[in-house]
């Protein structure tokens, strides 16, 4: 969908996409070791100042420029 609007428009733009919720870093670790099928060693430490608590991407640029949903 977007290469398609890219091809139409000849405008390139920078755009999110996901669900509409954040995952915590723990998460997207685990994720990453299912998807690889690789347990490389992880270490966690304290939040660090000025983290914030949860990031989430706001897909709704891609969702108006593309008609792109998110599918689970």
């Amino acid at each position: 969908m977007a290469l398609d609007r890219l091809m139409e428009t000849n405008e390139s733009s920078v755009m999110n996409c996901g669900y509409g919720h954040g995952f915590s870093v723990r998460e997207v670790v685990a994720m990453a070791k299912k998807v690889t099928d690789i347990d490389f060693p992880v270490v966690e430490t304290g939040r660090r100042a000025g983290d914030p608590p949860t990031l989430v991407a706001d897909s709704k640029k891609l969702k108006q420029n593309t008609g792109w949903n998110p599918q689970a």
